[in-house]
């Protein structure tokens, strides 16, 4: 038996294509060629009249499939039982049915080769000119058909009834590990404004800016207080309990915030399983604290969700803020320190106190000691005093104090009146505030003061209080007196929850091992366009996924990782393009498969040399030129690292790298280039990346183009390759670009190697 590669050897070799289609709704498959013809033991019916337009196209650097440009061209004879081919299509629709385009050769004796060749795999577009005699489907290739059928889902009240405030947001997906993301919050009850003010004992006139999402009956939170309700009559609370839930009645004034109080709150970290979840933080009021209890990661109903309780605990966020410099330095460590002791007194005993002094430090800023006077004819000063145990880590290079409190002075007659911590004036407008001290040094203790005079109407009440110090050392060991947990936050405060979370999972043993974490690049690609995408696993190359992996792997120390999450809708062709970009390698889809081939910095050994003999008609030529000078870049710059978790004037991405190349710039000038490596988290990835895209980039480069006869030719893109020519025979070229321009020639262009 005579097979197509023996046939491709044969001058006088005919080419006859085959086409597949598997029609959509579980239709049958259609074999059709240009002729009858029986290939392999298949069948394949004479309903092709043309076919056009077959090439693959495949840009190396940009690693970009561009789609098709096919044409098949049908016979609008009785086929089985319909009078017209066309009309099976009313039953079994041609838009969307899966194509494949196979080729096979002719003997001299017209005898096909009993083996095929796939040049092309795609879906029909919707059949036109339509007529008695025939009809045309344009083909569409497989990447651009995925796109057009992407979807992501978005979060909508038909999923989440109770979500509000991130409508329209899409589900976040997340590959890599150490992601630190904000949270989509799915239900986080109702919330509004108090229309007026209300005293400490009012139970009606309480009425709502909008209380539409409000239930029928239920609890309000009010500030820290909980308000039970059995109605509503219109946007009014009937049936109120003040104070509910152990909390304390306390005067509102008018626009004071009101939420729904709920026994879990639900937020949406990704729309798939997670690896894993670690820390977990709270947003407030622009700052990120650490959650230590009171919020858990839960997998519920194929998502990744954080629920908090009504109540949760959290402390300041330990190395939240990553060094933005170009390179990577060390990170500062910070500790967390809570006072281990506090005492209160005041000059003349005619202070009230409310409270104890453990108040101040027991883990909940929900407990308080409060020193407090009326207007009456004294002076006194209150002092609420704590104290830290001796600090014996490493040299402080910051230390910030750190006070929850709820302080008000109407200033008396007398001038010295004041609120302070140590020396430094406090707020003292009467709102609960946490305020940041910075302090030349780590103290012992820290004094609290309210100094008043005659006439002054004054209190003085402190939540809770720590101490951060920043360090050198990211290893440094916490000094003693650090592990306490925090206060206590109600809820209502917190504006979204954020989790450092490590992404998909491998679900069968394909993706790096059943179980573990998808983190490397071609562990990445494969999982997203199989288990996303849809392609078969027949379709991904294993072969050469799995030495770009090795290279991957063996690359830098650690290797190549990854570390991202999708949180905007996207095309899938350009993600898995910008994937391969920020790797320096190739993705293609050639023929119905995947293949992804890492570029290495030096010339790889010639697979064949293509001589003048090699090339398509008597007048074929080499024909070279060289790149745009405009196209060089030498002086290169990359952001990575990208901050999800932004919080007010930080910076989008927490890292950058550089490069560039002095005899480059000498020689043609400075080219400067900025670039946004979307999916690196790691500095020591992105400088490798950035190194070999300026061997790629510093100088212009020899290209050539040549047409050759297709039978003779076995190359692929991405292959070196020589040329045989007095001008450039030593130099080394590398596949770009193969254009099948018709049944017998293929049009050619290579790029020269760099190095």
């Amino acid at each position: 038996m005579t097979t197509i590669s023996q046939m491709r050897d044969r001058p006088r070799a005919k080419p006859v294509y085959l086409v597949e289609i598997a029609l959509k709704n579980s239709g049958p498959v259609l074999y059709f060629s240009d002729r009858n013809i029986v290939v392999g033991g298949q069948n394949y019916e004479a309903y092709l009249n043309d076919l056009s337009g077959i090439e693959d196209e495949v840009r190396r650097l940009s690693t970009e499939g561009l789609n098709a440009n096919i044409d098949l061209a049908f016979r609008n004879d009785k086929y089985k039982t319909y009078n017209y081919l066309i009309e099976i299509g009313d039953t079994y629709p041609f838009e969307g049915a899966e194509c494949v385009i196979k080729e096979t050769y002719l003997g001299d004796d017209d005898l096909p080769a009993q083996s095929t060749a796939t040049l092309f795999k795609g879906v029909l577009d919707e059949p036109g000119d339509i007529d008695l005699m025939g009809f045309k489907c344009r083909v569409s290739s497989s990447i651009y058909a995925k796109d057009r059928n992407w979807k992501q889902a978005v979060i909508d009240t038909t999923a989440y009834p109770n979500a509000y405030e991130d409508v329209g947001a899409v589900e976040p997906m997340i590959y890599g590990a150490d992601v630190l993301v904000p949270a989509l919050r799915l239900d986080w009850g109702a919330r509004t404004t108090l229309v007026n003010g209300i005293t400490n004992s009012q139970t009606t006139g309480i009425e709502l800016s909008d209380g539409s999402r409000f239930p029928s009956s239920g609890a309000v939170m009010i500030d820290k207080e909980n308000i039970s309700y059995t109605g509503k009559s219109g946007n009014a609370l009937t049936g109120v309990t003040r104070g509910a839930s152990g909390t304390t009645a306390t005067s509102h004034g008018s626009g004071a915030r009101i939420w729904e109080s709920k026994a879990q709150y639900d937020s949406l970290l990704a729309g798939h399983e997670l690896y894993g979840v670690d820390k977990i933080y709270a947003e407030m009021e622009g700052y990120l604290l650490r959650v230590t209890s009171g919020v858990s990661s839960i997998f519920e109903n194929g998502k990744q969700k954080l629920r908090a309780t009504s109540q949760i605990n959290v402390m300041p966020a330990e190395n939240i803020e990553v060094d933005q410099g170009e390179h990577s330095h060390s990170t500062p460590s910070s500790q967390t320190r809570y006072p281990t002791s506090s005492s209160h007194s005041d000059t003349y005993g005619k202070v009230t106190w409310t409270g104890t002094d453990a108040n101040v430090r027991d883990g909940s800023d929900l407990t308080s000691l409060r020193a407090s006077r009326e207007s009456v004819s004294y002076d006194d000063q209150a002092r609420i005093s704590v104290g830290w145990p001796a600090y014996a880590g490493p040299p402080a290079t910051a230390v910030y104090i750190f006070v929850t409190h709820e302080s008000y002075l109407n200033a008396g007659p007398d001038s010295n009146d004041y609120i302070r911590a140590g020396g430094t004036q406090m707020n003292y407008d009467g709102q609960k505030v946490t305020q940041r001290f910075e302090w030349g040094s780590v103290p012992t203790s820290l004094q609290f003061t309210l100094n008043f005079a005659d006439a002054s109407v004054a209190h003085m009440e402190i939540f809770e209080v720590w101490m951060e110090v920043q360090t050198d050392s990211s290893s440094a060991s916490p000094a003693s007196g650090v592990a306490k947990t925090g206060g206590i936050v109600s809820v209502d405060f917190v504006e979204r929850f954020h989790a450092e979370a490590d992404g998909m999972k491998d679900p069968d043993g394909n993706y790096g091992g059943t179980g573990s974490l998808i983190e490397r690049p071609d562990y990445i690609m494969k999982h997203f366009l199989v288990q996303k995408l849809g392609f078969p696993l027949s379709e991904i190359d294993t072969a050469s996924f799995n030495m770009t992996g090795s290279s991957y792997a063996s690359a830098i120390t650690g290797g190549y990782k990854l570390g991202f999450s999708v949180r905007d809708k996207i095309k899938p062709s350009e993600l898995v393009k910008q994937l391969a970009f920020e790797c320096r390698s190739a993705l293609k889809y050639i023929a119905g498969k995947w293949y992804l081939d890492y570029i290495p910095d030096a010339a790889p050994a010639i697979v064949k040399t293509i001589g003048k003999g090699d090339l398509a008609g008597q007048y074929a030529k080499f024909k070279f030129n060289k790149t745009p000078i405009l196209d060089i870049a030498n002086d290169l710059t990359a952001n990575c690292k990208r901050n999800y978790s932004k919080m007010g004037s930080e910076t989008d991405w927490l890292l950058t790298a550089k490069a560039s190349d002095s005899g480059s710039q000498t020689k043609y000038g400075i080219y400067p280039l900025d670039l946004n490596f979307e999916f690196i988290r790691a500095q020591a990835v992105a400088d490798h990346v950035l190194a070999h895209m300026l061997l790629e980039e510093k100088n212009p480069l020899l290209s050539v183009e040549f047409p050759v006869f297709w039978e003779h030719f076995d190359l692929k893109p991405g292959d070196t390759i020589g040329i045989d020519n007095p001008l450039f025979d030593a130099k080394k070229f590398f596949i770009e670009e193969i254009k099948r321009k018709d049944a017998f020639r293929a049009l050619v262009r290579a790029l020269e190697w760099w190095g």
